[in-house]
């Protein structure tokens, strides 16, 4: 098992997946810090996001501050890929640190499962 975390940004060597490890790590470290919310208790057009395909929810500030506690910014962007339309977790986990920053920006990947929406009324 490959427990090499912070492989993906060694300086000095080639670019290397990410791994199915560190991945699990980052999908782990959402799940253990992440507050639901009841959308039915927030106002109408509160900004949410939409984490996953039960409808779970977490407010916006809840989900910058989930992020803020990730050791790396990019976590969010891998994160938000995995499972989300177009790439799944092992395809994730074989891309560079660059090679997710570019899926996630590119204005092709359209997530379907988790993405930031309103309360609607």
């Amino acid at each position: 098992m490959d427990r090499t975390i912070d492989a993906p940004t060694a300086p000095g060597g080639p670019a290397k997946p990410i791994g199915r490890d560190l991945l699990t790590a980052i999908v782990d470290h959402f799940e253990k810090e992440a507050r639901y919310v009841d959308t039915d208790t927030l106002e109408p057009g509160e900004p949410v996001f939409r984490v996953n395909d039960a409808g779970y929810y977490v407010t916006e500030e809840e989900w910058y501050r989930v992020w803020a506690l990730a050791p790396e910014p990019w976590w969010e962007r891998a994160w938000m890929i995995t499972d989300n339309g177009q790439y799944d977790f092992d395809e994730v986990a074989a891309m560079t640190v660059a090679e997710v920053e570019a899926a996630y920006a590119d204005p092709r990947f359209v997530p379907d499962v988790a993405f930031y929406t309103e309360v609607e009324d």
